[in-house]
């Protein structure tokens, strides 16, 4: 994550600019996907390099990314911001908002993933991050990692 403020470009197009800097990235070995936006105008949304390398599947603004363990404070931080202002209940099921699992897992709640103690994610099983979907079809597909949760 690239967080810049006060860039030194002037407003004139930005968005052409900030795409050539990240062009240069590219070269250099940079990929991701880059969103830069001020007060909903969006200025640049574009995928960079590849999202696997063997494939040579390119990303796009829309890639989603395994990013491992790096947002778990900040989606925890913003689950209990949404929770506060009532657009969430942590005690609410996860099927509410992806649809159901047609077993165990249906009882599984926000709370169980800020505790990772959900069981939906197998360690032996590759998800596929494509898009959003196809992840949670992913997940669905495979079973549950222990039915024991505290």
């Amino acid at each position: 994550m690239v967080f810049q403020n006060n860039i030194c470009f002037s407003q004139q197009n930005i968005g052409g600019r900030i795409d050539s800097l990240f062009r240069n990235y590219t070269d250099s070995g940079f990929s991701g996907s880059v969103l830069v936006a001020e007060k909903k105008l969006v200025t640049l949304k574009k995928g960079y390099g590849y999202s696997n390398n063997e494939r040579k599947t390119l990303n796009t603004p829309t890639t989603l990314f395994n990013v491992a363990s790096i947002g778990k404070q900040f989606t925890a931080y913003s689950i209990l911001l949404l929770d506060k202002k009532g657009m969430l209940g942590t005690a609410d099921l996860i099927i509410k908002y992806i649809g159901p699992f047609n077993d165990a897992r249906d009882s599984t709640t926000i709370h169980h993933l800020l505790l990772h103690s959900s069981g939906l994610f197998r360690e032996d099983v590759d998800y596929d991050y494509s898009t959003r979907a196809k992840f949670i079809q992913s997940v669905k597909q495979n079973g549950m990692e222990s039915l024991f949760r505290k």
